[in-house]
């Protein structure tokens, strides 16, 4: 039996569509399942862990954006009883770039029902998941831009949002700690990434793997105004991290980091904000078992 858990509204109501392919699909093959529609933030963890705390063999398959994917994987109760699959269908499907998920449903689906399985790392950060990208700085101010226009682009909406907070930005101060070491940087912002996307596309961490028990960290620090395009441009095209541009961008792999940012209180897991948490992350090594993409 699989457990098909639905954000109908992402991308623009894609997923309502996305849903209706998939379950005349799975009808087609035999396949058992059961719909499970969300309606409110935090109702897909509500419903997976009400799914995988009965002591069970568990299959959930995810229909959204990196925000579904992030409450599935935050609402797992039982890890070594659970595999996740995911179809995307949200508006950045930043995650679906990094594990090579079809953007085909039919694609996707078809390979969750060869039942296929490996397992995907995943960052701890205190009592939170991050199953992509986490972070803090820049990357807040533009996605709360973002998320106050009812419609958009993808990448492209980012790419605008990114562009007007750059006009006023400011420096943030950052103390962090990477497997011990201590940095203290004025910073535009910093990115702990299992995966390597965001913002619909961009490659903030061109070097991480899923299943190598790493974390990546990203720094991007401050600069003078009249080089921002230049740097804007390599960020945009994920060149960021070439030794060249060793001079604003920073990377470094760890199993543990620690940050705060001592300019605001604010965070963001998978492109979810959090406020008034301690980011304290871990890398929980082949802690995800899922569906193999095809």
């Amino acid at each position: 039996m699989f457990h098909i858990v639905v954000n109908e509204s992402s991308g623009n109501r894609s997923g309502e569509k996305t849903l209706r392919q998939v379950e005349k699909f799975f009808q087609e093959k035999g396949a058992e399942f059961e719909v499970h529609r969300t309606n409110h933030r935090g109702h897909c963890a509500e419903i997976v862990q009400s799914l995988t705390s009965r002591g069970e063999k568990t299959d959930i398959i995810a229909v959204g954006g990196d925000g579904t994917f992030h409450e599935a994987l935050s609402g797992i109760a039982d890890f070594d009883n659970t595999t996740l699959g995911f179809i995307p269908s949200g508006r950045g499907n930043d995650f679906a770039r990094t594990a090579n998920i079809h953007s085909k449903p039919l694609k996707t689906a078809a390979a969750i029902l060869r039942g296929e399985t490996t397992f995907y790392d995943y960052i701890q950060i205190g009592d939170k998941r991050c199953l992509n990208v986490a972070g803090t700085g820049l990357d807040i101010e533009v996605l709360e831009r973002v998320q106050r226009k009812k419609k958009s682009a993808g990448r492209l909406s980012y790419v605008f949002a990114l562009l007007k907070t750059l006009r006023k930005f400011r420096p943030y101060k950052m103390r962090i700690e990477i497997d011990g070491e201590k940095l203290e940087r004025d910073a535009l912002l910093v990115s702990v990434a299992n995966g390597g996307y965001i913002g619909g596309g961009i490659r903030i961490s061109p070097y991480s793997e899923l299943s190598d028990g790493k974390i990546n960290v990203v720094v991007i620090n401050m600069v003078k105004r009249r080089v921002i395009p230049f740097v804007f441009l390599g960020f945009l095209k994920g060149r960021h991290l070439k030794p060249k541009k060793k001079w604003f961008a920073e990377h470094y792999v760890c199993e543990e980091v620690n940050i705060v940012n001592e300019s605001g209180v604010k965070y963001q897991l998978d492109g979810e904000i959090y406020q008034d948490m301690a980011f304290n992350a871990k890398v929980i090594k082949n802690g995800l078992k899922v569906f193999k993409p095809d």
